[in-house]
This record gives structure tokens, sequence and C-alpha cells, in this order.
């Protein structure tokens, strides 16, 4: 199989069904669906005839059957395998991107209550010495009052 990224799966099947001994395809059958896939890529203008283009045309010609290529037999890697793992980084990035912004939400709504519960301590503070005071002058304007008054 030739090495490079110019290969796709119209070339990978020509590669696999030549035979290098009668110099020419094992059977009438694989030169005709050869022929059917050819003919198409050639009908594509040439910044069109990618990977994904040829791989769009074998499916075409070949017909589909998840585990099974027509033409090549059980030798499937998952085509989507790559496509899916990369999809999943995506959705992952994605969500670590939306969490992180929730993340630094939360952080700063955490923060913001952390200051009015401290705010609201400090009140309670003055509020108790105020109490404090005030219990404390009533009970020294109360012991004051009955000096003043005498014995009853």
């Amino acid at each position: 199989m030739r090495s490079g990224n110019e290969e796709n799966l119209v070339d990978f099947f020509k590669e696999v069904r030549w035979s290098k001994k009668n110099d020419k395809f094992v059977t009438p059958m694989t030169e005709e669906k050869y022929n059917e896939m050819a003919a198409k890529m050639a009908k594509l203008e040439p910044e069109k005839r990618t990977k994904e283009a040829a791989a769009t045309i074998f499916k075409e010609v070949l017909g589909h059957r998840p585990g099974y290529v027509r033409g090549l037999g059980e030798m499937v890697i998952p085509e989507s395998s790559r496509q899916s793992t990369n999809a999943r980084i995506v959705e992952l990035t994605e969500r670590a991107e939306r969490s992180e912004k929730e993340t630094a939400h939360y952080k700063t709504l955490h923060d913001d209550l952390r200051a009015n519960v401290m705010l609201l301590m400090e009140k309670q503070d003055k509020y108790d010495k105020f109490l404090e005071r005030y219990e404390l002058e009533r009970q020294t304007q109360g012991e004051s009052h009955k000096e003043t008054q005498g014995p009853a």
C-alpha cells in the first residue's frame, strides 16, 4: 500500500484488487466497479477530490454494511471511530468550557454571599453591643432611681 496523504479508498480498492502477477484486476466485476468509482472521481472538480469524496463514492458504488466492505471483505476499521473520537473531544471541550464558566459564576456568587454574611455578622455584633449598653444603662438608671427615692 502506498504511503502518503493522497491515498483514498478508491486507490486502496484498486491496490488490493489488482493482480501484479497478471497485471490486471482479479475479476472483471472488480474492474467494472473500480472504473465506475474512477469515473465518478474524474467528474469532480480537482479541489473536491478529497478523501471524504472518495469515501462517499466508494460507498455509493459498493454499498455499505457495517463491519463489511464489498470487494474488500471483513477488514473494516470503523471509519467513524476517528470522527466520533474527534466529535467526543469537541463535545467534552465545550462541556469543560461551560463548566469553567459556571464555576466562575458560582464562585462569584459564593464570594458575594460570604461578603454579605460578614456584613450581617458585623451589624449583628454592633447590635449586640448596643443592646448590652442599653441593658446596662437601664440597670444603672434603675439603681440610681432607687437610690434617689430611698427605701420604700
